[in-house]
């Protein structure tokens, strides 16, 4: 034990007084990332803000919902999923990961806010009949062109562009179907 009674305490001691205040308070800063603490020392994060609550120097929420639309984007987040199951997801998530994990909480919430019934799952059909219809179109596309280089087309327009002489054209115009 230090004699002057601040400073660090022994294994098993109870810090007391000022000292020990300010000493915990070091210690905190110490393991608290500076992103995290930005949300503590200045205004409190959007999260915090929405829940009308102190934002604390560990506070889960304080980097992710850091900004000017902080608030704004937690409203969403909470009114789907609620503060409790976003924070216990992002408490599972490796740190590295969990800015990804916002985000996707983030669209996924606002998906559900647009459509209740299916969320980001009537996203997810639309781009499947969109990259359907896609690979259809590419694949009626290689028919016609294989079929017109099989018709000797190709070779005659060539022999005509080129003067009959043997060499290559400079462009080809391809007669292209009217509609």
């Amino acid at each position: 034990m230090d004699p002057d009674g601040g400073g660090e305490k022994e294994c098993g001691e109870k810090p007391n007084g000022r000292a020990a205040r300010i000493d915990a308070g070091k210690r905190a800063a110490a393991v608290t990332p500076e992103s995290q603490r930005e949300g503590a020392a200045g205004s409190p994060c959007g999260a915090c803000k929405f829940l009308r609550r102190k934002c604390l120097p560990g506070c889960v929420f304080a980097s992710h919902f850091a900004s000017e639309q902080g608030p704004a984007r937690f409203a969403a987040v909470h009114k789907v999923f609620g503060a409790s199951n976003v924070s216990k997801l992002l408490s599972s998530v490796p740190a590295g990961r969990q800015h990804d994990a916002v985000v996707t909480i983030y669209y996924e919430a606002q998906a559900r806010l647009a459509d209740p019934v299916y969320g980001c799952v009537s996203t997810v059909l639309a781009l499947q009949q969109q990259v359907l219809s896609l690979s259809l179109s590419l694949s009626l596309s290689l028919g016609e062109r294989s079929s017109f280089e099989r018709s000797g087309a190709a070779a005659a327009l060539a022999a005509v562009a080129g003067g009959g002489r043997g060499r290559k054209p400079r462009f080809c115009c391809l007669p292209q179907r009217a509609f």
